[in-house]
């Protein structure tokens, strides 16, 4: 697969095809390889963000999470409406323990793009972990008017609203959310604990 993916690449270096060799070479280990790959594309494809998403990636695997910051942000600064490398920005400052950073970058992202479900949940949860109950709050009720069926945001407004002693709307929060799966034992258990309570 992977000769046949260089000869396919090498012959038409289209992105479709240079990503899928950047897949296989990485999964053969040859990082390296797969850094070339990337830096090739970037040349073809300066538009594209799929390179810096692969190079991000492979970073990552190298084991330098500092470098993958580095590239996501340099990508996130010049497509700032790109919602996949923002998801991956937010994801890598939250997993290396920069909450506060994340928030900037997904107060900025909601600006930019409001409608997304994903960038309110996130801000929301990292809102509700800081305790500012009050803004995750607001964050799920424009949510849930964009997103009625978002299982998580009706599971996290419950917490909320448990956490805040809160027990009718926790009820109901949580009753929301198994109605809408019914077949969730997660969701069935956090709303019979409701009950209990």
């Amino acid at each position: 697969a992977l000769k046949l993916m260089k000869a396919v690449f090498n012959s038409h270096p289209s992105l479709v095809s240079g990503i899928e060799l950047v897949r296989l070479v990485t999964l053969n280990s040859d990082l390296a390889e797969a850094e070339q790959i990337t830096k090739k594309l970037e040349l073809f494809y300066p538009k594209s963000t799929e390179p810096a998403l692969a190079q991000s990636y492979i970073a990552q695997l190298k084991g330098s999470r500092s470098e993958a910051e580095e590239i996501l942000s340099k990508a996130y600064k010049a497509n700032p409406t790109n919602e996949e490398v923002a998801i991956r920005y937010i994801n890598l400052l939250i997993e290396s323990g920069e909450k506060n950073k994340a928030k900037t970058v997904l107060n900025r992202a909601i600006t930019v793009m409001p409608q997304s479900p994903y960038f309110l949940l996130r801000l929301a949860r990292l809102k509700s972990e800081e305790k500012q109950y009050k803004e995750a709050k607001n964050l799920l009720d424009r949510l849930l008017k964009l997103s009625p069926e978002n299982i998580e945001a009706w599971t996290l407004a419950g917490f909320i609203a448990s956490e805040e002693n809160n027990t009718d709307a926790a009820e109901r929060y949580f009753r929301e959310a198994y109605e809408k799966q019914p077949e969730n034992d997660t969701l069935a258990r956090y709303y019979v604990t409701q009950l209990l309570k």
